[in-house]
């Protein structure tokens, strides 16, 4: 098992390493970036001191990385190694195998992919194939993986893993773009095949069609926690249509259905900052919270997965209040919309649904 962690590097490695790239490329790395930077620094440290790390015959795909891309990655990967006094080359090639196959670690309660505790790679679950509805699913205690079924499997099934949003989570276009982009392969799982139809996937990320309420999937670029948890592209195919009626949005009423949304959006982030808070739930973050749902139900359709995030967020907030009964009616409209979006069964669902029951034990 490898695990992100800055320990086994000189104390000043990791500051210096950071500080250098910010100064040799102008700009500084991302979290994610830096993330990836540090755990293949370390793998290419145990790589120098040994060939028998379990991680060296992993996947690079290297020769499908487009040559900017790869001069980038040599960059961040020559500071990397000059401060750490490690071999170059090592630390090119580990960086692509944590970029194929590092996993991110997650609390048993988490809301979204942004909740990580670290990134891991396991070389045993590197091999798992990919589907967008798996049949398997991962959970952590503390750094150890635990990969489980989801489901009842006959003998000889084949494990699958998903390596990124699910179908439920992203629409199939999204999925299809971020699966070539990052493992450079395109899907052919039965979610992307003949799985979700584009309506049941446009009332997961669909705005109300002004002539009968039925959803649209925007045709402008949509950032990420608007209309969608995932950042929608513009030009989706079937993009600006009402599923229900036929009925064409044009670009400036979806502008003003995705500008109110983002003003809803900052208002979002302003009451979980105040949620997150020690001590009681401050009023102001619940008013905020209800301000958001309502402009929210006023643009998105019932089953939206931003408008599920929200009940989620009031049901949370509300039982932390110890409003119970306000807690469960939230819990019940996001357990409707993670059931309407992913199917019954799903492990999404299992946890949502048990989230409900344990409010409704509480006293």
């Amino acid at each position: 098992m490898y695990v992100h962690c800055v320990q086994g590097l000189p104390k000043t490695a990791v500051p210096l390493l950071l500080g250098s790239f910010a100064a040799a490329c102008g700009h500084p790395l991302s979290g994610m970036s830096a993330c990836v930077l540090l755990l293949a620094t370390r793998l290419a440290a145990a790589a120098q001191g040994t060939c028998q790390d379990g991680v060296t015959g992993l996947e690079t795909h290297a020769r499908d990385v487009s040559s900017h891309q790869l001069f980038q990655e040599a960059v961040m990967c020559c500071v990397a190694a000059t401060c750490a006094g490690i071999d170059r080359h090592l630390v090119m090639k580990a960086y692509r195998q944590v970029v194929i196959n590092a996993i991110a670690i997650t609390p048993l309660e988490h809301a979204s992919a942004e909740d990580r505790l670290g990134l891991a790679i396991y070389p045993q679950a590197a091999m798992l194939n990919h589907a967008c509805m798996p049949n398997v699913a991962a959970a952590f205690t503390g750094r150890r993986l635990h990969i489980h079924a989801v489901s009842d499997l006959a003998p000889g099934t084949t494990l699958r893993f998903c390596y990124g949003p699910q179908a439920g989570e992203s629409v199939r276009e999204v999925r299809r773009r971020q699966l070539m982009e990052q493992y450079h392969f395109l899907c052919r799982c039965s979610a992307c095949e003949a799985g979700f139809s584009g309506a049941q996937e446009a009332m997961m990320v669909g705005i109300k069609c002004q002539t009968c309420g039925g959803p649209v999937v925007p045709s402008l670029e949509c950032p990420a926690g608007l209309c969608s948890l995932q950042e929608l592209p513009s030009g989706l195919a079937e993009s600006g249509t009402c599923y229900g009626c036929g009925a064409g949005m044009d670009e400036a009423e979806q502008r003003e259905c995705i500008a109110r949304l983002s003003q809803a959006h900052a208002v979002y982030i302003r009451a979980c900052g105040l949620l997150s808070q020690e001590g009681a739930v401050p009023a102001e973050a619940m008013r905020l919270m209800q301000i958001c749902l309502e402009v929210q139900e006023s643009v998105l359709v019932p089953g939206n997965q931003v408008l599920g995030r929200t009940h989620d967020a009031l049901a949370r907030a509300h039982a932390q209040h110890g409003d119970k009964q306000h807690a469960r009616l939230h819990a019940q409209r996001a357990l409707e919309t993670v059931t309407e979006n992913y199917g019954g069964g799903h492990p999404v669902v299992a946890h949502q649904s048990e989230r409900l029951q344990s409010l409704a034990v509480r006293q």
